[in-house]
């Protein structure tokens, strides 16, 4: 599904208590694109996983995204949603800011946050997570490859994450700056 695609820019949309699943197939799930003040509550998003390499196998349940600097892409809340079978979770390489995670679930994929793998897209800034849970992560939980800042983690568990390479769980990658995780946990 494509919230934004068509040159409209959504704002102030509320999706609640849905379930978006692609029944196996290898399918992006929602491009949210040019968006402001929008938010999901209490959606699982479910679907068809296969091994990530951020390059040719790059699903993702939600891409976050601003097309170059045609406008404003702001503020988008993910309240209580679940992220399962899925490459990557959540991916965004677009200067997007202020995305929020409370009380999420991230399980049985590649990567749960993936932010800025691509550089020269410039994004995104401001991404807060908040006592949100990871589980049977291939890869990285999260991972920050942009310099932007303002990417936080607070209170947030990680369980069996990074089963592929054995690092931590969260990667910070070399120039970021202002980012942190406080008060994680590692079970």
């Amino acid at each position: 599904m494509n919230i934004g695609l068509t040159g409209y820019y959504p704002k102030h949309i509320t999706i609640s208590e849905m379930t978006f699943d692609t029944n196996n197939n290898y399918i992006n799930i929602i491009d949210m694109v040019r968006y402001q003040h929008c938010k999901f509550d209490t959606v699982k998003f479910k679907g068809a996983y296969q091994l990530g390499d951020g390059l040719t196998n790059s699903l993702y349940a939600v891409g976050l995204q601003s097309i170059g600097n045609t406008g404003i892409t702001h503020t988008i809340d993910f309240i209580g949603c679940i992220f399962t079978n899925v490459t990557y979770c959540v991916y965004s390489d677009d200067p997007v800011k202020f995305t929020g995670f409370t009380r999420c679930t991230f399980t049985q994929c590649w990567s749960g946050i993936t932010l800025g793998l691509v550089a020269n897209f410039n994004g995104p800034y401001f991404t807060t997570l908040n006592q949100c849970r990871f589980y049977d992560i291939d890869e990285y939980a999260i991972a920050v490859y942009g310099t932007n800042p303002g990417e936080v983690s607070t209170q947030c568990q990680y369980m069996n994450c990074n089963l592929m390479s054995g690092l931590t769980p969260v990667y910070w990658g070399p120039g970021t700056t202002d980012n942190d995780s406080i008060g994680d946990v590692t079970v």
